[in-house]
């Protein structure tokens, strides 16, 4: 798909980030066509997103279109005078560079990120989408809570607001959501009797990961907490884990239980964001994360796809890009209205200060 850009205005980069991702997703664009082929879309944010693109992408091909030259078979110029007029304007052009050297190199500076590509308007389902969520449209969003905001609304209107995903029922997800939801099971043992002493299902269609030295420490992390409850057994073997006189104790101090925390199902396609924001601070939390291209959860690998980066120290202001890999394993940064073929350095810190919400895409 040729790439487009998308023009921002007002203050919704964050809505053209995550455009730019659905649109660029080669399933989630086959599970469009072939649902719009058979009559049974179920309409969303998703769906109206890829009928909008398209009739604005129409728009902007029939303005590009060149006219056909009409060709004048009456004048006819020789060979030799063609390649001199091309000598005599190559000369010209150097000997331009070479006077206006300081010039052109400090203009090629201010315009080298102009965008080289069409773009396209996307008001319409910037302000519908404003409209159903009720927020302000000329207010900047977290783009964490947009994603989660845009996959709710799917599963209510899909399955309702009191369907609740579990072991059994997780297969009647819309096809669009099985792309990108887990299921995580947490259970709690008693060391002596070995009963279950706790047992909690957990969906997301989004994983919150603290900020670490790595995106692979921040995971194992993830899988190690638990949330804090207090267990007790039959066996009168009573035991708490969580606040004993204000101070807590952890799940690896304790020795009269062990937990076990397991995927039951892993999606295609696994959001990771990181929690930059905790504890409803107002600044940003800018630590170095090192991008593991290649992570491993269980018997799955999965490979870096697209990263959302956020420049800026606070969660309503601030700036978001997105960079993403093509079919054929290149980057594009998409800015709003700019697109450009960039080679993605993982290490490079600028990205790890600012990665905010990795996608990763499942290889094996």
């Amino acid at each position: 798909m040729q790439p487009f850009g998308i023009y921002n205005t007002n203050l919704f980069c964050y809505f053209n980030v995550l455009s730019q991702l659905f649109l660029n997703m080669e399933d989630i664009q086959e599970i469009v066509q072939n649902e719009d082929k058979t009559n049974t879309m179920h309409r969303n944010f998703i769906t109206d997103l890829y009928t909008e693109y398209e009739i604005e992408k129409d728009k902007v091909s029939r303005v590009s279109e060149k006219p056909p030259k009409i060709k004048n078979e009456d004048k006819k110029i020789s060979f030799m005078n063609i390649q001199k007029r091309v000598v005599y304007r190559i000369n010209k052009i150097r000997s331009f560079i070479k006077r206006n050297r300081k010039k052109i190199k400090k203009k090629y500076k201010s315009t080298k990120d102009k965008p080289n590509t069409p773009a396209i308007n996307l008001d319409i389902c910037y302000f519908k989408y404003c409209e159903i969520f009720k927020i302000s449209p000329r207010k900047q969003q977290d783009c964490a809570e947009v994603l989660n905001n845009i996959f709710g609304n799917i599963l209510s209107e899909n399955l309702g607001h009191d369907f609740t995903p579990d072991e059994e029922n997780i297969t009647q997800l819309p096809d669009i959501l099985k792309l990108s939801s887990s299921l995580i099971k947490t259970e709690i043992f008693c060391n002596f009797c070995k009963k279950t002493l706790y047992k909690n299902n957990e969906f997301n269609t989004m994983i919150y990961l603290d900020v670490t030295y790595s995106i692979k420490h921040s995971i194992s992390k993830y899988l190690e907490y638990l949330p804090p409850h207090d267990v007790s057994c039959k066996c009168k073997n009573l035991f708490s884990w969580f606040k004993i006189r204000r101070k807590k104790t952890t799940i690896k101090k304790n020795k009269n239980i062990y937990h076990t925390k397991k995927f039951l199902y892993l999606p295609k396609y696994l959001f990771l964001t990181l929690n930059r924001y905790q504890n409803i601070r107002p600044f940003k939390n800018n630590q170095e994360v090192l991008i593991n291209q290649y992570i491993k959860i269980e018997t799955s690998v999965y490979e870096i796809y697209a990263i959302i980066l956020h420049s800026g120290h606070q969660i309503n202001r601030g700036h978001y890009t997105i960079s993403i890999k093509n079919e054929h394993n290149k980057w594009k940064k998409y800015n709003d209205d700019k697109v450009r073929d960039i080679i993605l350095n993982l290490s490079n810190r600028f990205v790890q200060k600012r990665c905010y919400i990795l996608l990763y895409k499942k290889i094996q």
